[in-house]
């Protein structure tokens, strides 16, 4: 059977699809004004402890004995949690399993989950593990073994570090000595210290942010599996190094063995902060109250057990407006694409005449400023007024449309010639079915929304979404079959977070080394 099938006005769907859902029954919300019968919910007791244990007790342990204001705010805390895990589709932990389904031809098939997970494991966030092996790099021990790299934001030519953390002179660029070039030149991350013979130099050059010395992360679900591999590989004076690094991912893997006991959970989470502050003076969370923050050390994935396979008839009705909208999408990608194109021509143009036509990624990307940081990218920006001005054409004279109607004007008003990278040829729209249960849904009997689309993003390649596919290597081989060329993404850094790595990035991708530009 073919991995996708048609769906209207060139548009085709691939016949996985990831499940989501609420982690609780809605139906136990039916007693929200009662706060009490929540309290010793074990399940929900747990899940809070995944996410913020003060709430536990300082709110949930006290909200059925408190008063006044502090009951009324504890009240609110509690009410937020029982809204996203009873309400919310959700994709993360126990309360929010990654679940797979199909679509078939003929009729449909579901069946329950009796265990409900098939698997669930504890990762450790990328930030945690970087913040660790900086610890590491620090241990006078420690240094000899570790091969230096040229700062990602330099470069050398003719005698010149040229680029800088900060630097926006378009010919910004140091003259240092000959030995320290030299040695500069032989810093490519294949020579360790204790093999270029010079650490004084070397730790003056690190001091003057030239070089950086760290050990070398690749994209992966257990980075620490890398580090533990490093350190094996270490001489007996690193010894006490190797203990407790190994004493770090023994206490990431009793918070695993926790996972089922909310008391458990929470002191195992305890005992590895406590361990990770002492060992390295930092915070063992940070980002408190941003979204998608990957605020504390670990975190845990699950698979939901079910099979669900669904009638490829049930889109027959959403073809015409699905299309409609997925060129809307396509537009918006032709426009972010243009517009960025654009920008980056000025800023090269700019930069050429004093660092020729060929300049280093990492150069050129520490000219573009915040172009791609997520919360304000301008160029995207400039587009939301035209975005919302032709959805206004969409609907004029009528907020009632056939289908046929609508998406003929989709075509019409947000005609593109193409989608604007070679990635956005995908698009991954939020389905939400409303049915009364599972077997209406296989009858027909429900009414679709549009939760929200992803435009020009495959968002199965994030890896937690990615590594939870019963087989994730034909996910990557049907990503392969669509043509898409060869991606730019950022090695490891502190920003990654299980929400936003890309489980695709390959060897055949481009890998931008500037981490702390991207």
């Amino acid at each position: 059977m073919s991995t996708k099938f048609e769906l209207a006005q060139g548009w085709s769907v691939w016949r996985e699809v990831q499940l989501r859902s609420a982690g609780f029954p809605l139906h136990e919300l039916l007693g929200l004004d009662d706060l009490s019968k929540f309290v010793h919910n074990p399940k929900l007791r747990e899940a809070i402890t995944w996410q913020n244990r003060e709430v536990v007790s300082h709110s949930l342990d006290r909200v059925s004995t408190s008063k006044g204001w502090k009951k009324r705010r504890r009240s609110r805390a509690v009410t937020s949690y029982l809204q996203r895990y009873y309400s919310k589709n959700e994709q993360i932990g126990f309360f929010g399993p990654v679940a797979w389904a199909r679509f078939v031809q003929g009729e449909g098939r579901f069946e329950p989950s009796k265990d409900k997970l098939v698997a669930r494991s504890t990762h450790f966030e990328m930030w945690a593990v970087q913040t660790w092996a900086a610890y590491l790099a620090n241990q006078p021990e420690m240094v000899p073994h570790l091969r230096p790299v040229l700062s990602p934001e330099l470069y050398l030519d003719d005698g010149y570090v040229w680029g800088g953390t900060g630097c926006r002179n378009l010919a910004c660029k140091r003259r240092v000595t000959p030995e320290d070039y030299a040695l500069l030149v032989l810093c490519d991350g294949s020579r360790s210290v204790q093999e270029l013979n010079d650490t004084d130099t070397l730790l003056r050059l690190l001091h003057k942010g030239l070089i950086e010395l760290l050990p070398e992360l690749a994209p992966d679900g257990y980075p620490e599996r890398q580090l533990l591999e490093f350190l094996d590989s270490l001489p007996p004076e690193t010894q006490t190094l190797k203990d407790r690094t190994r004493r770090f991912v023994q206490l990431k893997e009793n918070v695993g063995t926790a996972a089922g006991d909310a008391q458990a959970l929470h002191q195992a989470l305890d005992e590895l902060d406590q361990f990770f502050s002492e060992t390295t003076t930092v915070d063992p969370s940070r980002n408190s109250g941003m979204t998608y923050g990957s605020r504390s050390l670990v975190y845990e994935d699950c698979q939901r057990e079910l099979e669900l396979e669904i009638p490829q008839s049930t889109l027959q009705d959403l073809a015409l407006p699905l299309a409609g909208v997925l060129q809307a999408a396509r537009w918006f990608t032709f426009e972010v694409a243009a517009r960025h194109l654009l920008f980056l021509e000025e800023v090269f143009e700019k930069l050429s005449p004093s660092l020729g036509n060929e300049i280093a990624v990492s150069v050129f990307n520490r000219h573009l400023g915040d172009l791609f940081e997520k919360e304000c990218n301008h160029l995207v920006d400039s587009i939301k007024d035209q975005l919302a001005e032709k959805w206004e054409q969409v609907f004029e004279g009528g907020r009632h449309l056939s289908r046929q109607e609508f998406e003929d004007r989709c075509r019409r008003i947000f005609e593109a010639p193409c989608p604007g990278w070679p990635g956005a040829r995908h698009q991954s729209p939020d389905i939400l079915f409303c049915a009364s249960d599972a077997q209406a849904f296989l009858r027909g009997e429900f009414t679709p929304v549009l939760g929200e689309l992803h435009p020009g993003v495959n968002t199965w390649s994030i890896y937690c979404v990615y590594s939870r596919h019963p087989e994730p290597e034909r996910l990557s081989a049907q990503y392969a079959e669509d043509g898409i060329a060869p991606g730019l993404g950022p090695v490891p850094w502190e920003h990654v977070t299980r929400c936003i790595q890309d489980g695709w990035l390959s060897d055949a991708d481009y890998h931008i080394l500037d981490h702390r530009g991207v």
